[in-house]
């Protein structure tokens, strides 16, 4: 069986990589201090002496340095067009669904800025003040990429706008599995009956209606291996009754304490299950809704204001 990984990702400049019960990743920002050399003291930085016959108000910049300058300058604005983070907070009231995220800065994140796009991605990001954790959202297989989401998404926009959004700003063509199999918007996802997944190689099974309709005990993928189709039925089933139990519950209900069902309800689904799944996307966005309000959130009294 190929072996996946459900993980959150950390690290930080200090502590390195470090490994928690759920694997999480989080990096501070970039920061805008200056480096020291090992033996200097960073409260009494060292400056150059003035020239002899030269007050230190008279000297200024060299062209040079402007110039240097300037280069620095125009290059940090080049990385942020593409590499910047929008920082967001969650605002909304009572209720976890009237939260909203509402963006109040921009950081530059080395390590995740390596993260490459997929409209079906891997990391969901979220911000505790400004250090970013990315968990997963769904199962990784071992060796496999690790992506996140460049701000489109298979169930919210066709492929044609989310390729040429990511086209005109980020200047490449997206050739993930949703975009080259043109997997459905959300309201086109199939609901009825699920595209299995192979036990073995966790690759697609055929689809029911190509068997006839009926739904077999057991189907015979093309790596050899049997996947007992109604015992695995039954146990989402089981699964999809304790998923429900819990949205109904969440409103009135500790977030960090219901999150885990949603958790075991998506990892029952991945096993059993070949993406695109209508269920697995519902259960998805609640699963990163959850984990935004365990990150930067703010109760709002008054009205929300519309998003801009």
């Amino acid at each position: 069986m190929v072996p996946v990984f459900w993980f959150v990702w950390s690290q930080t400049t200090s502590n390195g990589f470090c490994e928690s019960l759920e694997q999480t990743v989080s990096t501070d920002p970039v920061a805008g201090q200056a480096r020291t050399a090992p033996g200097d003291n960073p409260e009494s930085p060292k400056t150059a002496a003035p020239s002899c016959g030269e007050s230190p108000e008279a000297s200024g910049p060299s062209s040079k340095q402007l110039e240097t300058l300037s280069l620095a300058l125009t290059h940090h604005l080049q990385v942020i067009q593409c590499n910047a983070f929008a920082i967001p907070e969650m605002q909304g009231k009572e209720d976890f669904r009237t939260y909203v995220p509402r963006d109040v800065g921009v950081g530059l994140y080395p390590v995740h800025g390596l993260l490459n796009h997929s409209c079906d991605p891997d990391l969901d990001l979220c911000f505790h003040g400004n250090t970013m954790v990315g968990r997963a959202v769904k199962g990784v297989a071992k060796g496999s990429e690790i992506c996140v989401d460049y701000g489109v998404l298979y169930f919210t926009q066709p492929r044609e706008v989310r390729q040429t959004t990511l086209r005109t700003q980020y200047y490449f063509d997206c050739m993930c599995p949703a975009c080259m199999n043109d997997w459905p918007l959300w309201q086109d996802i199939e609901c009825t009956v699920p595209t299995f997944r192979c036990g073995g190689c966790r690759g697609a099974l055929p689809r029911v209606s190509a068997l006839g309709g009926q739904l077999p005990t057991h189907i015979e993928c093309s790596c050899g291996h049997e996947t007992p189709i109604m015992r695995n039925l039954s146990e989402l089933n089981a699964s999809h009754q304790r998923y429900a139990i819990a949205m109904q519950l969440r409103p009135n209900s500790d977030n960090s304490a219901i999150v885990r069902t949603l958790i075991e309800h998506l990892r029952t689904m991945d096993r059993f299950i070949a993406p695109p799944w209508r269920d697995y996307v519902s259960c998805q966005s609640s699963i990163k809704q959850s984990f935004r309000l365990l990150g930067s959130w703010h109760h709002v009294l008054g009205e929300i204001p519309p998003p801009e």
